[in-house]
């Protein structure tokens, strides 16, 4: 009896309990099928890594190469005037500019200079691009100048944002007439999110976290709101395409891309409908839709009614 209480565990899990989920990984790895995917800021784009494949097993920077991709699937020029929206630390810009593409502006609100002086393996690739500091949330793009760019970039940023649809309208005003947009945000619409939304009643890239600190997703897009969005702010949907797919943290057919209804991103691409300029009065209609948080008033959108 007393054996049977204390008897120790066993410890190493017999094959037979191990849960489906694992077994399913580790068959899945030997028949090639599973990839486990590396942390993008610790193996930097590098021309080496590139080159040899290795880079594109990272998540962060996965992404980055299927947009590399899309840029000569489009044909964009080599010279063309880049705005990198959201860039962080400039993975996109070391990709962009390894293909040979020069013109490249990136904003993000992160300072210019902030490397952590104790961090031997920081990577940042800033340097490649002109960067400029901007809060994507009280800004927009406010501070760039009108009709400046040929091409914009906006990789896995919408989603973060207090008021993404308001960007549509500032990609419109930086574009140069005919400009395009490259824009990818988390693909709700997979089979994988569906299964996942019926059984938690909730998206896996969308879970809270009791963090104040870390800046979650917190804006849902779906294909239609696309359209939506971009009828609203003078664009023409070119393309939804899909890229590489996710299967319990694990890469899903590496190397291959799939359908939307099978990717862990959506791509969309964008073409601008504008053929001039804009002119002072469109700049500050468009200025009129934005107000800063800060300079709400502090019972906004709690009820109050001041009354007669």
């Amino acid at each position: 009896m007393f054996d049977r209480l204390f008897r120790r565990k066993p410890q190493h899990t017999p094959p037979a309990a191990r849960p489906i989920r694992l077994r399913m990984k580790r068959l899945g790895r030997r028949l090639g099928l599973f990839r486990k995917p590396v942390m993008g800021a610790r193996i930097p784009p590098t021309p080496e890594n590139i080159q040899s494949g290795y880079w594109g097993t990272c998540v962060t920077t996965r992404r980055h190469r299927e947009l590399v991709e899309l840029f000569e699937q489009y044909e964009v020029p080599k010279d063309a005037r880049i705005l990198d929206v959201g860039c962080s630390k400039g993975f996109l810009a070391a990709a962009l500019a390894h293909h040979g593409w020069t013109g490249l502006t990136g904003c993000d609100r992160l300072v210019p200079d902030d490397r952590p002086p104790d961090q031997k393996d920081y990577v940042d690739f800033r340097h490649l691009l002109d960067y400029r500091q901007i809060d994507l949330d009280i800004d927009g793009l406010a501070p760039l100048p009108p009709d400046a760019f040929d091409v914009v970039v906006c990789s896995e940023v919408l989603e973060h944002l207090e008021a993404p649809s308001f960007l549509f309208k500032e990609f419109q005003r930086v574009l140069r007439p005919g400009g395009r947009v490259f824009m990818e945000v988390p693909n709700t619409g997979n089979v994988f999110e569906k299964l996942r939304f019926l059984r938690t009643s909730n998206f896996s890239r969308y879970a809270y976290r009791d963090d104040r600190s870390h800046r979650t997703h917190i804006s849902i897009f779906t294909p239609d709101v696309i359209r939506l969005l971009a009828v609203r702010s003078d664009f023409e949907i070119v393309a939804f395409v899909g890229g590489y797919a996710m299967f319990w943290n694990e890469f899903l057919f590496p190397g291959r891309k799939v359908s939307t209804r099978w990717s862990y991103g959506l791509n969309v691409i964008l073409q601008s409908l504008r053929t001039a300029p804009w002119t002072d009065d469109e700049r500050k209609d468009v200025g009129r839709t934005w107000q800063s948080a800060a300079a709400l008033p502090a019972d906004h959108g709690r009820g109050h009614n001041p009354g007669p």
